[in-house]
């Protein structure tokens, strides 16, 4: 099972994909790919926060999360109380703030059952951004 970050998501609509991003997922079976309802909110606040200044794009960008809405609506992964209570747990042992993301990955319920398929940082440190990432 593979739970599949907002980033890879974002990817994947861009013109100019990362060819390793779009590789890797054309080698996986739909039925393994899985994406958390945080990615979801996620979406829906960029198209909210675009709406006031880039209307036209919202609405795409609306259109695209339907589709994503359609194409993955019985492997969307729900937050529940345990994946709220790792969270928690994580998020304490850090120094700075973790953002959604941080949620995404406590939603492992079983890191040897799944993996979280993120962009990968360039090792450079430059923060770009280049394939894809695989934490288990």
């Amino acid at each position: 099972m593979f739970l599949i970050d907002t980033m890879v998501l974002s990817e994947l609509r861009l013109r100019r994909r990362d060819p390793g991003v779009v590789a890797w997922i054309r080698r996986q079976r739909p039925e393994d790919c899985f994406l958390s309802v945080v990615s979801i909110g996620e979406i829906e606040r960029g198209i909210a926060r675009k709406r006031t200044s880039d209307a036209g794009f919202a609405q795409q960008l609306a259109g695209w999360l339907d589709q994503l809405l359609r194409l993955y609506g019985d492997r969307l992964l729900p937050v529940d109380v345990g994946v709220a209570r790792r969270w928690g747990q994580s998020h304490a042992k850090r120094k700075q703030k973790q953002g959604y993301g941080a949620i995404v990955a406590a939603r492992r319920a079983n890191p040897q059952d799944s993996q979280l398929i993120r962009r990968r940082p360039e090792p450079s440190g430059s923060g770009a951004v280049t394939g894809i990432g695989c934490d288990r």
